[in-house]
């Protein structure tokens, strides 16, 4: 919830009706999904680390998945980007549970799609 709180109050935004395929609402009408991922890191997050989306939430209805990065240690966060959810499932790589993500050796524990942030879009796009 950190993550779509911040995405709110930046971008403006009112939270979604259809809480099941999206979590916010842009002020244009954009359907946001937002992502958030946990971190201990104090400093920013570096450009090859990566953004993911479960396979289960792969059939969601929204417009864009929106990724931030929560640190647990500084109250800080980082907006890393967005991406369409087309461009998403078209660009990004499948993992299946148990793969081992060659790029930085880390063992899938759910299916899932991945993309590195310097892949992503800036959410300022999305600002009006």
């Amino acid at each position: 919830m950190v993550g779509e709180e911040v995405i709110k109050d930046y971008l403006g935004c009112t939270y979604s009706t259809d809480i099941h395929n999206y979590d916010l609402v842009s002020p244009a009408g954009v359907k946001i999904e937002v992502k958030t991922k946990k971190t201990a890191m104090q400093v920013p997050p570096k450009s090859h680390f990566e953004c993911s989306v479960c396979n289960y939430n792969a059939k969601q209805r929204c417009d864009v998945y929106l990724f931030v990065r929560v640190s647990t240690k500084c109250n800080k966060a980082w907006l890393c980007g967005y991406r369409t959810k087309p461009e998403f499932m078209n660009e990004s790589r499948y993992f299946k549970k148990g793969d081992t993500d060659s790029s930085n050796n880390y063992k899938v524990h759910a299916s899932c799609w991945n993309m590195n942030i310097s892949e992503l879009k800036s959410i300022n796009e999305l600002k009006i």
